[in-house]
């Protein structure tokens, strides 16, 4: 009984696999974005490790470059979200909305 549920299984996939390749550069092009949405957050934690660690908790630089560089580091930050992640998580679900809606209306 198991070894038909996964016949059904492989059977149903490759049909879907059937109507989604014609679009396989839409998913491309989603996945590209989708790995820049789901990664790019990760660089928050690690500049704010690197903020504490090296620039708030460093005794010998004066309170106004550690201000310089905290500024600096953040507005990096801000800077990578605003034209690095916006325009690619736009263009994760555009392509990827654009792929569900020719498969599904071919």
């Amino acid at each position: 009984m198991k070894n038909k549920n996964k016949i059904y299984k492989n059977n149903d996939f490759t049909r879907f696999m059937r109507y989604v390749k014609p679009y396989y550069k839409y998913i491309a092009i989603a996945a590209a974005g989708g790995v820049v949405k789901f990664v790019m957050p990760l660089l928050v934690p690690q500049v704010f490790r690197y903020i504490i660690d090296n620039i708030l908790l460093n005794t010998t630089a004066s309170p106004d470059q550690k201000i310089r560089e905290i500024t600096i580091y953040v507005l990096c930050l801000a800077g990578g979200f605003i034209f690095f992640f916006a325009p690619w998580t736009y263009v994760r679900h555009y392509y990827a909305g654009k792929a569900g809606h020719k498969s599904v209306f071919f």
